[in-house]
């Protein structure tokens, strides 16, 4: 079973108070990227796995005409959030909220047209489980674009991740190390003791491919200059100096 770090009352209640939590995509950087990246998904039928608050199950449907959406999460706390936030009346009918543990998702006999996924495979354990439900799970022709944070982000073992200075300088460099040994990695956002794993870039496209992926895209993200000027507080100009987030597309064919 998936650790439920969201269900941790701590741990909840600082994630609430994320921009990500309390503006939704609006407060994240990399949305742009991640919507251009989606392309047209009118009509569509669209999986949101770690669905989180919901806010990708609404914005495929008022925002960017999907058909239906459902959205899973291993997370009551989540789940009673995202259900909260769903009352427009254009969302009757169209979303569905499912509580399940992504480590052994059973989604029987539904087929969907699109799988998104924000900031959640690299808490699964068994990646090649879930990358094979995924596909068996899509239409001919149905893709599914995740992102992750980056195994530059994850690969240290024995420090939280986090820019040092470069010894002798005012630099400031990002430690990489242990970046072959994959597994566990224990840090303390938000509360102590969250648990995600890491994985090398290699192991993500190719267990992808091994499943019957054909990799259509794939970015090291970063900020444009555009954000970094417009938010001189966020400290974006450093994102430039090593990727934060993978993103992912692969389409069954």
């Amino acid at each position: 079973m998936a650790q439920n770090i969201y269900d941790d009352a701590k741990f909840f209640k600082n994630y609430s108070n994320l921009d990500r939590s309390t503006k939704g995509y609006n407060g994240t950087f990399e949305w742009p990227y991640l919507r251009d990246l989606l392309g047209d998904i009118k009509g569509k039928k669209i999986l949101d796995l770690g669905t989180g608050f919901g806010w990708f199950c609404r914005e495929s449907i008022k925002e960017m005409g999907a058909k239906e959406a459902l959205g899973v999460d291993i997370s009551e706390n989540m789940l009673t959030r995202a259900k909260e936030l769903t009352v427009d009346e254009v969302f009757k009918d169209k979303i569905r909220y499912q509580r399940q543990d992504l480590e052994n998702i059973d989604l029987g006999d539904e087929k969907f047209d699109l799988v998104f996924s924000i900031f959640v495979c690299h808490y699964i354990k068994n990646i090649e489980n879930l990358f094979r439900h995924i596909y068996d799970h899509l239409n001919v022709g149905g893709e599914f674009e995740f992102s992750i944070e980056h195994p530059i982000f994850t690969c240290c073992k024995h420090i939280e991740p986090n820019f040092i200075p470069l010894p002798g300088s005012s630099n400031l460099i990002w430690p990489v190390s242990h970046y072959n040994n994959e597994g566990d990695r224990v840090t303390n956002w938000l509360a102590e003791g969250v648990i995600k794993q890491h994985r090398t870039v290699a192991t993500y496209v190719n267990t992808l491919i091994k499943v019957g992926f054909t990799i259509t895209h794939l970015q090291e993200w970063y900020p444009t200059e555009e954000q970094i000027k417009a938010n001189p507080n966020a400290n974006l100009h450093m994102e430039i100096d090593r990727p934060l987030i993978l993103i992912l597309k692969v389409k069954k064919n």
